[in-house]
C-alpha cells in the first residue's frame, strides 16, 4: 500500500491529456483527485474552497506562472510538486521544492510527491 493513498492531491495542469492521465494514475494508487485545474483562477479556487494535502503544478497554465499559488500553499503548509519543461524554472525554485522535468514518467510523479509529502513543512 503506497503512503498516499487516501491523501487529496490538487492536480494544475493546463494539457488535458496529461490532466487525464495523472487523474486516472494517481487514483489508480489510492490517491484523491481535486480538479484538474486548467488554469490559475480554477487552481486558486480548487485550494481555497477544498481542503487538499499536496498539489502537483504546471509552472506554466497558458501564459500564468504558478509562483502566487505555490506561495499560497507553502504558507498553509501543503506540499507541492513543480512540473514544467524548463530548466531555468527547474534552477529557480527555492531550496526544498521537488520538481520534475517534463516530459516525465507517471511513476516518477508518484516519487516525486513521497518526497513532496516527506518534506518538513
Amino acid at each position: 500500500m503506497s503512503r498516499l493513498q487516501g491523501k487529496r492531491v490538487l492536480v494544475v495542469e493546463d494539457d488535458i491529456e496529461l490532466a487525464a492521465m495523472l487523474d486516472e494514475y494517481l487514483a489508480g494508487i489510492g490517491m484523491v483527485v481535486v480538479g484538474p485545474a486548467f488554469n490559475l483562477v480554477q487552481a486558486e479556487l480548487f485550494s481555497a474552497q477544498l481542503d487538499v494535502d499536496v498539489a502537483i503544478l504546471d509552472m506554466w497554465l497558458q501564459s500564468d506562472r504558478v509562483d502566487p499559488l505555490a506561495s499560497r500553499l507553502r504558507e498553509r503548509g501543503v506540499a507541492f510538486v513543480v512540473a514544467t519543461g524548463s530548466a531555468a524554472s527547474i534552477a529557480a525554485q527555492p531550496p526544498g521544492v521537488v520538481c520534475l522535468h517534463k516530459p516525465y514518467a507517471l511513476a516518477e510523479m508518484e516519487e516525486a510527491l513521497l518526497r513532496a509529502t516527506d518534506a518538513p513543512a
